[in-house]
């Protein structure tokens, strides 16, 4: 599954994703910036099912994927965003 953010500010540092496919450690997977264009990519391997995740930025703001198409509150006064990926076989 391929991620992608844009980011609109040259301050960012490192952009990760995690979620409760990665036990929500913003140190597993990092995305990438290569173009220095302020769009952040990463492709993760994941099995069938739902997942819940957000982006993290530097490591200290969490916030929802503003594409994601479903949500879900987390408990903390934010919201999750949600994955679903089917059994395509």
């Amino acid at each position: 599954m391929q991620f992608s953010l844009r980011i609109n500010d040259n301050k960012t540092h490192t952009v990760a994703i995690a979620g409760d496919f990665n036990n929500w450690d913003p140190q597993v997977n990092i995305l990438e910036d290569p173009e220095s264009d302020g769009i952040w990519t990463g492709t993760l391997k994941l099995e069938p099912g739902r997942y819940e995740y957000m982006f993290v930025m530097d490591g200290e703001k969490w916030f929802p994927d503003p594409n994601a198409l479903r949500y879900v509150k987390d408990g903390f006064g934010n919201k999750n965003a949600i994955l679903e990926i089917n059994n395509c076989t």
